[in-house]
């Protein structure tokens, strides 16, 4: 499954495996009260959970799970 987005003049795609890894670049919203942005991997453990394993910037989290 791929994730395409817009923004201006540039592209930004998410590329989701069942299982891996995700890599790529991540931007803070302009409406939120810093402006961040890096690099960043995560985990893919399974269709619940992701884990964080590499970032550049101030990214914060480190695991993330789908509640419902």
């Amino acid at each position: 499954m791929y994730y395409i987005r817009q923004a201006g003049d540039e592209i930004w795609w998410a590329s989701l495996t069942q299982f891996g890894r995700i890599s790529g670049r991540w931007a803070d919203l302009p409406r939120g009260g810093t402006i961040e942005y890096g690099d960043l991997t995560l985990n893919v453990v399974n269709p619940s959970r992701l884990d964080k394993v590499y970032y550049t910037g101030r990214f914060p989290g480190s695991h993330w799970i789908r509640i419902g």
